[in-house]
């Protein structure tokens, strides 16, 4: 189905299409978009290139229908949260609700729409960051590659990454755009109590997102043992669903500190300062969530050391990458502090002692 259709997922692609008109201006390029109705139980899209600057973006179905999990996953939110994020409601998904969002017996699907579609905006910027990270015409070579072994790389995980990296980055701050709006005329203390909501819902929504991707299992069995019993990621095609959540985490980090400098003029140093302080505070905002995540295990498993040696493998593949010069967008070196910090947690939980 094309996004001239009519069908039951017009509305949505209309949406989709309203919100990353301003991104695929800034990339050139005219997409148009399709619906794989076969592919029902998959989360996700793959893009295709027509000609010239026009591609097409075809987005399983099963991104357009996430209500269900959504609310089985989040059974414990109730009418508080939905107030919770009444500013992102209001400048983003009001105008396409059809009920009163706040409502006692609207609530939940409120809620079940505001995740559901953050994560289908998430899904559709991920294809459109493969074209801006310049992967077309290599992710082609990798997919054929795929195709022929039946499984994948920490090459082709890394790609994935990039694509995820980006698109968190530009969806997050055009809700934290949206949502402050006028940086000329933005207050402080509202300012930051806007961010912090964004932050935590952002947060909230790539945890559920990746516990779907998770509960799919559809690249389960290319999970191998190493020798020591541990598992063994290098066949996935896409990286694991706990270190997806970790690294678009550490986007959205990267992101606020790139609001802060827009906003403020902040520099580098204290924008990243600023973002950190952030951080921390949502950690200790979201352990009142605590037990309205237990349905998202995904969370603890981010959390584990082994995430954050996956992700600095990740981000070496990343580092390796781009010294090869290839013209494709990469991520940059980890600051030496990030490794320190990581060793200095595993001593911790190993016990060993710190000097």
């Amino acid at each position: 189905m094309s996004d001239n259709s009519c069908g039951q997922y017009d509305s949505q692609i209309l949406f989709l299409k309203r919100m990353t008109d301003f991104k695929c201006s800034r990339l050139g390029i005219k997409v148009d978009i399709e619906v794989d109705e076969e592919e029902k139980e998959k989360l996700g899209a793959e893009v295709k290139h027509k000609h010239d600057n026009e591609y097409q973006v075809t987005v399983f179905s099963e991104s357009f229908n996430l209500q269900d999990k959504i609310e089985a996953k989040t059974p414990r939110f109730d009418y508080n949260d939905a107030i919770l994020f009444k500013p992102v409601i209001d400048k983003v998904l009001k105008d396409y609700l059809k009920k009163s969002p706040y409502s006692e017996e609207n609530y939940r699907d409120t809620l079940n729409e505001l995740f559901g579609s953050l994560i289908l905006l998430h899904v559709y910027f991920h294809e459109l960051n493969h074209i801006k990270s310049g992967h077309f015409n290599k992710v082609k070579e990798l997919r054929d590659e795929i195709e022929r072994t039946g499984h994948g790389s920490y090459e082709t995980q890394e790609y994935e990454m990039i694509a995820d990296w980006y698109s968190t980055k530009d969806l997050f701050c055009y809700l934290c755009g949206t949502v402050i709006g006028d940086r000329y005329s933005s207050d402080d203390e509202e300012f930051e109590k806007k961010i912090r909501i964004v932050t935590i819902l952002y947060w909230i929504t790539m945890a559920i997102e990746c516990q779907i991707i998770k509960e799919e299992d559809t690249e389960k069995h290319l999970i191998r043992k190493t020798p020591d019993g541990e598992p063994d990621y290098s066949l996935l095609k896409h990286p694991h669903p706990s270190v997806r959540l970790y690294y678009n985490i550490d986007a959205m980090r990267e992101g606020i500190a790139d609001i802060y400098e827009i906003y403020f003029g902040y520099d580098d140093d204290k924008a990243e300062e600023t973002a950190n302080k952030i951080f921390e505070e949502r950690r200790e905002k979201l352990e009142n969530f605590r037990v309205v995540l237990k349905d998202l295990p995904i969370i603890q498993e981010s959390e584990d050391i082994k995430t954050s040696y996956y992700y600095i493998l990740l981000r070496d593949t990343s580092s390796r990458l781009r010294a090869q010069s290839d013209g494709l967008l990469h991520l940059c070196d980890l600051p030496d502090e990030y490794f320190e910090g990581v060793e200095m947690i595993n001593k911790l939980l190993s016990g060993e002692p710190l000097q």
